[in-house]
């Protein structure tokens, strides 16, 4: 036997012993036949099993085809491998309600301290142009990638001197007012943070608009969110409900450099979720209630996020989710995902 034939078979024998390790014959022909048809198992199932043995698709696929001979039709390699790829598993593990939460949970965990973000001058002005862009965008703002950026220069160097603050034109006041807010957020992110944070976030949206004293006030009406499958919170009670919610930021600012950093960000997201429902300003609560998220998330290091166009319906789907079941996995999902976009993006300037 040659050399090159000995190594084939060697690795041959390594990859059936991982693969009956992972997917015991025994074991495989048992869930296969509590999801066959007719002495078949469908794609639907192949899926189920892959996820009970935590093994990918395609490999469960070729077993159950090989070794149990339970997929109907053509098995060959190259027609098994078509099939998988119009199946589209991921899809489909999000319309039977899975997500890779734990996935990105173990990532974030295992590069903790490596994944740190300190924001420069350079990583700030980058990431409020992106932001700028897409939260206003998100909240069907007409505005496009060049505009925003002028914006965010100009503001920097004018501040309320700049004529984007005494503009006429409602979007671009309020766009300006999203620039000074996060020059807070990144300003205070190293401060002890508190519900107090988000009225002044607030503030700062609607500090150009023409009644910037209505800034940071809570609403004293009852209010219906468009879109959203929850009631809002009564007006009346908003001042309680922000106590307790203080309460839980001031635990969490407690706890925050001894948690995992998936569960902190995690923590992050459950006050964001509650901070929507809660709805307490008269205006701008996605935007504030976004922007101190990212606060939060600012306050450990990591990057602030931004929902992209094609993101955005997913987003809103997620706190829809939330609403409707207490199940945050699609929004955690949804988080997590951004997260790396924005620190992808923003890495480049960190020196």
């Amino acid at each position: 036997m040659c050399a090159t034939n000995a190594r084939s078979e060697i690795e041959k024998y390594a990859e059936n012993f991982a693969s009956e390790l992972l997917m015991p014959t025994a074991e495989l022909k048992k869930q296969a036949q509590k999801y066959a048809k007719d002495g078949y198992v469908d794609l639907d199932g192949v899926l189920l099993i892959a996820d009970y043995f935590g093994a990918s698709f395609l490999s469960c696929l070729y077993k159950i085809a090989y070794r149990l001979h339970m997929i109907q039709g053509d098995t060959d390699a190259e027609t098994l491998q078509k099939l998988a790829r119009k199946y589209k598993t991921a899809v489909k593990r999000k319309e039977q309600g899975k997500y890779d939460t734990v996935l990105y949970e173990q990532l974030f965990d295992a590069i903790g301290d490596n994944f740190k973000l300190k924001p420069t001058e350079y990583a700030c002005q980058k990431f409020k142009t992106e932001y700028v862009f897409h939260d206003s965008r998100l909240e069907g703002i007409d505005i496009d990638m060049e505009m925003a950026a002028a914006i965010v220069m100009d503001l920097r160097f004018h501040k309320q001197d700049s004529p984007y603050c005494r503009e006429e034109n409602q979007n671009i006041v309020e766009v300006a007012g999203l620039t000074f807010a996060y020059d807070y957020a990144f300003r205070e992110a190293e401060s002890e943070i508190c519900i107090y944070d988000a009225k002044h976030l607030n503030e700062q949206l609607f500090s150009t608009a023409p009644c910037s004293e209505y800034g940071g006030r809570y609403r004293e009406s009852n209010t219906l969110v468009l879109g959203a499958k929850f009631e809002t919170i009564d007006y009346r009670k908003i001042p309680e409900e922000m106590y307790f919610l203080d309460k839980e930021i001031k635990t969490l600012m407690d706890e925050y450099e001894e948690l995992p950093l998936s569960k902190y960000v995690e923590r992050v997201i459950q006050i964001h979720h509650r901070m929507t429902v809660i709805h307490a300003f008269r205006d701008g609560n996605g935007r504030t209630t976004r922007a101190f998220a990212n606060m939060l998330l600012l306050k450990r290091n990591v990057s602030p996020v931004f929902f992209r166009d094609k993101e955005k319906d997913e987003y809103k789907e997620a706190l829809k989710v939330a609403d409707l079941s207490g199940q945050y996995d699609m929004l955690y999902e949804r988080f997590f995902k951004s997260i790396l976009s924005s620190f992808g993006a923003l890495s480049d300037f960190r020196m």
